[in-house]
This record gives structure tokens, sequence and C-alpha cells, in this order.
């Protein structure tokens, strides 16, 4: 260490060094209550994020370069002992649910996305769940590839679509 003195005294000091590294997490920025507000993301960055009340939404904006998967983990930092207390889902730019799930614990979900464009991640208490205020940590990536929905009718083995290898299709029950 280094000392300093002012007589009669010598006081220690003591010499810090850092470095500043940009890293891939970050917090939640309010207001990011509707689509319009929406915090972007980008793929492999975390977000920590927290809902303020039963009815707070949080809106994260995701940009992709083409059709593909976005795979999605959710995690939560409490323990609950009731089922189902958060809403996530993946939307489309007009806000159309893609994929959605409700959880009270990590899960990781992927769902297609059919072009380039923006799309959104929210989340949400689920309907008719209490309210937790605890922090949540959300992700994405994005794995690019050929994409295509599903053709209706397709409700009997005479109606099914085809599904070429390595292709991917998108459906809704």
């Amino acid at each position: 260490g280094v000392q300093t003195c002012a007589l009669p005294i010598c006081f220690p000091v003591t010499i810090l060094n850092y470095t500043f590294a940009p890293g891939t997490f970050g917090s939640e920025q309010e207001p990011n209550d509707t689509i319009n507000q929406a915090s972007t993301l980008e793929s492999s960055n975390q977000v920590s994020g927290q809902l303020q009340s039963s009815s707070d939404t949080d809106f994260y904006k995701l940009t992709v370069g083409s059709g593909g998967t976005v795979n999605y983990s959710f995690d939560t930092t409490g323990t609950y002992y009731l089922s189902n207390l958060f809403s996530v889902a993946l939307l489309s730019s007009a806000g159309t649910v893609l994929a959605s799930t409700n959880t009270s614990s990590s899960k990781n979900l992927a769902a297609s996305v059919p072009a380039a464009g923006t799309y959104y991640l929210r989340v949400s208490t689920s309907a008719g769940s209490s309210f937790t205020s605890d922090q949540y940590k959300l992700n994405y990536t994005f794995a690019p590839g050929t994409f295509s929905s599903e053709q209706e009718p397709n409700d009997t083995i005479n109606q099914a679509s085809t599904l070429e290898s390595s292709n991917q299709v998108s459906g809704q029950l």
C-alpha cells in the first residue's frame, strides 16, 4: 500500500484499479408497459425484471433477420407454492400471441416466427393468479431456418400436411 502523511499522522491509502467490460445482463427500463414502450432485448442478453402490481405488464422487443425459431428462457428467483404466477408470451408485431405459457418456475420455450421482423416478449401476472413482486430473468436466442405455417384443414390422416426434412412448421390447436 501507499501512505499519505499529514504531519504528524500517516494514513494508509489503498489504490484500486478496475476494468469495465460490457456485459450481457441488464435491468428492465420502465416504462415498458405497452408494445410501443417495449425495451429492446438483444439475442443472448439477459434482462432482469419485476412486475410492480398484478396489472403490470412488461414488454421486450426482439428483432430477427429471417424466419426461424425464437428460443426463450424465463427464470424466477423465488420458490412458490402456487402454480402459474407468471404469464410469458411471444407476440407478433401486431400483438398476436404466437406462443405462451403460464409458469411459477424456470421455463425454456421455443416458437417459430415466419419472417424477418420485430417480435415481442410479454411478461405479466397470469389471469386469476396471485401477484408476486419477485424478480424474473428473461433472455432469448434465435436460430434461422426454413419455416412454414400449418395448412388447414389437417385434422385427419387424409388431410395431413407434408413436412419436409429439416424444415419447421408452426401450428395452433
